[in-house]
């Protein structure tokens, strides 16, 4: 049997539930003294707090546009934005969005 604390690329936690275990350079662990200095590792782009750069992570960074206004070409990467778009430019018509990718 081997010992996890031996393996350098894994932080094991038991003591605390809300803590999981993070891929050294994947995701940093939260840290409230550093907030404004996540950075993601593939573009750079900074961000104030822990779950922007995750949501940049999981959406944004490399992916093409996954949602699509139905009213004209406008595509967003979030389906907040293009509820925003349709509120802000199409108001006369329904609000929703089409996810583009097929799954």
């Amino acid at each position: 049997m081997f010992n996890l604390s031996t393996l350098p690329y894994l932080t094991v936690v038991t003591t605390d539930r809300r803590r999981r275990c993070y891929e050294t350079g994947m995701l940093p662990t939260v840290n409230t003294a550093s907030r404004g200095s996540f950075e993601c590792p593939k573009c750079q782009k900074t961000y104030k707090w822990y779950r922007g750069l995750h949501r940049h992570l999981k959406y944004e960074c490399g992916k093409a546009p996954r949602f699509q206004c139905p009213h004209c070409m406008y595509t967003g990467k979030h389906r907040s934005h293009v509820y925003s778009h349709i509120k802000s430019n199409h108001s006369d018509r329904p609000i929703y969005a089409l996810d583009t990718q097929q799954g």
